[in-house]
């Protein structure tokens, strides 16, 4: 592959999952991060496609897989930056270690991009067997390699067709964000990717009931209990680095969780929270997004609810001619409207959850170095949860450097995490804030966990667990644990209500974690599938606070809430 220079410059197929590049004569094209993400349910399969453009010269054809009886629509630029600013990992030095008050954070999700992505001219024909569209692509005038002329022609025994999508010249950035509408039980296809060298940062996201594992490869986790703080960062990188290794051709999953959905995750000592994936899609951070957080708050309501989100009635994008016109699947009674996921123009989270149950939806993240090509059936992992914050609890020889209170948002990818700053009162004549639900509980901490604010995804009473959600008992602080009754703390999180779950961690009401971490709940065991409530017992990675009742505060509640918290801020000091 030619990388720029020279007048006829080898253009060869750029991979991506479903999806690749290719180039005219004189032009190139390169690949540096891939990404697609993933909901099926029994109606219908979507799958969300985006590649990350390096290097880039003269126009580009962009070949997409289709299923059968499928359409294309456009989906929101912020969609993914959004799935990877909730989904990856955050790490923090435990307070033991002596750092900084609060301690800095490691955030590793991937900046945003300020280029804009990439416009459609439109398709390249209508959808076609790949060795037809191979055919399309010679007469046009592009260059295809032999590595990737040869997935096309393989791809003829798939079942899918391949659309051409030609996209004009332009700087590097992003490929538009496509969802791709089509029947259920698709697999996530990797069928078009070809071997590029050096490989792009591969990415995928999966909705689903469970936590799930993609079958036909090997499945591994980084051992995040190896984490260690060096200066000013985690070795998190190396331990990524070396769970790849360890499964070259398979996935490592670094996240898998159905708190981040709607619920924001407490960071243990720190202070903060992280955004969960509605507030940060909808853009509901500061004081200045009210109009998000009334949206973030629809969704939230909906997330202990097991009845199903009716299914996805999409437009085609007005480019994509693939002949067949979007179909709006019979709602069973009882099913959740898709408008209560979605804020403006911004529908993506309301595609994902369609057909899905709010309460039992998990988000599975997965990172490929390199994999064969095929398509890979992702089924239940029987795993517990994977959050994205955890504590480093070794300190390297470099000690604690850098600058310190640096909470996520602040440095990350999109800005979407850190302690949310609450809007003003509405004009509505009410004193009540008009986005968010206020913190799930008046939770001041000294030592377990701090834990910030949770939307109201959870529990009313007491009770047991079950798939739709469970049942919680308040919350009240004290001075060294955050948890319910008959709360326990450790040195890096918190308790609460008594139970046990298995050894696979868990996600559930009343359970204690595994070493990943877990949701905190109310009285009662869980399950796998598990549910998260009020109290609870935390692991190694922090506290967890999800399910818990919402309590609608005033503006007076909340500058209650803070000078409470500032007074046990100046008497910890003092002490």
């Amino acid at each position: 592959m030619a990388l720029g220079l020279g007048v006829c410059a080898l253009a060869v197929g750029a991979p991506a999952w479903g999806s690749m590049l290719v180039a005219r004569p004189g032009g190139d094209v390169h690949v540096s991060e891939a990404r697609v993400a993933l909901s099926s349910t029994t109606t219908q399969s979507i799958v969300w496609e985006q590649l990350v453009i390096d290097v880039t010269r003269g126009d580009l054809a962009w070949i997409v897989a289709l299923p059968p009886g499928a359409w294309i629509e456009v989906g929101d630029p912020t969609w993914f930056p959004s799935l990877d600013a909730a989904t990856a990992p955050v790490i923090a030095p435990a307070r033991s270690l002596g750092c900084a008050d609060p301690p800095p954070l490691d955030d590793t999700a991937e900046p945003a991009s300020t280029a804009l992505p990439r416009v459609v001219d439109g398709p390249l024909g209508a959808p076609s067997a790949g060795s037809d569209a191979l055919a399309a692509l010679i007469a046009a005038g592009y260059l295809v390699d032999d590595a990737s002329a040869a997935r096309l022609r393989a791809f003829d025994t798939s079942g899918e067709q391949v659309l051409v999508l030609k996209l004009p010249a332009g700087a590097r950035g992003t490929t538009p964000v496509v969802r791709v509408v089509g029947p259920p039980g698709r697999a996530l296809p990797l069928a078009l990717m070809p071997t590029q060298a050096p490989p792009p940062i591969s990415r995928a996201w999966i909705f689903g009931a469970t936590r799930v594992r993609l079958d036909g490869a090997p499945n591994v986790e980084p051992t995040f209990d190896g984490l260690v703080w060096d200066g000013d960062q985690s070795n998190y990188a190396t331990l990524l680095a070396e769970a790849r290794a360890a499964s070259p051709n398979g996935f490592v999953v670094p996240y898998a969780s159905r708190d981040g959905l709607f619920a924001d995750e407490a960071t243990g000592s720190t202070g903060v929270t992280l955004a969960s994936l509605t507030r940060g899609y909808f853009g509901a951070i500061d004081a200045s997004s009210s109009a998000a957080w009334t949206c973030a708050r629809v969704a939230a309501g909906d997330a202990a609810k097991s009845a199903p989100v009716a299914g996805w009635c999409g437009s085609a994008a007005s480019w994509a001619s693939t002949g067949v016109s979007p179909s709006c699947p019979t709602a069973p009674q009882g099913a959740l409207p898709t408008s209560d996921f979605v804020c403006g123009d911004k529908v993506d989270l309301a595609a994902a959850m369609a057909g899905q149950i709010p309460s039992s939806t998990w988000l599975t993240r997965f990172e490929i170095d390199s994999i064969a090509a095929g398509a890979f059936t992702p089924i239940d992992a029987a795993l517990g949860t994977l959050p994205a914050f955890h504590e480093a609890k070794v300190l390297s020889a470099a000690g604690c450097t850098g600058p310190s209170g640096a909470s996520p948002g602040t440095s990350g990818s999109s800005g979407t995490s850190g302690t949310p700053s609450q809007p003003n009162a509405g004009s509505g004549g009410s004193g009540d804030l008009p986005g968010p639900p206020g913190p799930s509980t008046a939770q001041v901490v000294d030592d377990g966990c701090s834990a910030g604010q949770s939307f109201a995804d959870g529990c009313s009473s007491n009770g047991s667990s079950a798939s739709s959600g469970c049942d919680s008992s308040s919350s009240s602080s004290s001075s060294s644990s955050c948890g319910g009754s008959s709360s326990s703390s450790s040195d890096s999180g918190c308790g609460g209500g008594s139970g046990s779950s298995g050894d696979s961690g868990c996600s559930g009401s009343g359970s204690t974690s595994g070493d990943s971490g877990c949701g905190s709940g109310g009285g009662g065991s869980s399950g796998s599938s598990g549910c998260s409530g009020s109290g609870g017992g935390s692991g190694d990675n922090g506290c967890r606070v999800a399910r818990v009742r919402r309590v609608r505060a005033t503006g007076f509640g909340y500058l209650l809430l803070a000078a409470l918290a500032m007074a046990r801020r100046s008497a910890r000091r003092r002490r």
